[in-house]
C-alpha cells in the first residue's frame, strides 16, 4: 500500500465542486503549483475563471467521495 503523495492529493480535486459559504462557486480546472504559492483555477457557473490560493486556513472541508471541498476566502478575493 502506498499512500499518496500531497501532489498526488492536489491532482485528485481537479473536477470537484467548490463552493463558498454553501454557495456553488463552479469546478477546479486546473491546479496550479509551478510558483511560490500553489492555486486553485476555478471554472464559474457564469463560464469566468478565477484563481484562489491553496492554503489551510482558507480550506474548511474536502469531501473526496461527493467531490466537493468548502472554502472561506476574504471578502473581494475573487473580484482581482
Amino acid at each position: 500500500f502506498k499512500q499518496k503523495t500531497a501532489y498526488e492529493m492536489l491532482r485528485s480535486l481537479v473536477g470537484s465542486e467548490m463552493c463558498i459559504r454553501d454557495r456553488n462557486l463552479g469546478a477546479i480546472e486546473r491546479i496550479h503549483d509551478q510558483g511560490l504559492q500553489a492555486l486553485f483555477e476555478i471554472r464559474k457557473n457564469d463560464g469566468s475563471t478565477s484563481l484562489i490560493p491553496i492554503h489551510d486556513d482558507f480550506i474548511i472541508n474536502v469531501d473526496r467521495v461527493k467531490k466537493n471541498i468548502s472554502v472561506e476566502i476574504p471578502d473581494g478575493l475573487l473580484e482581482l
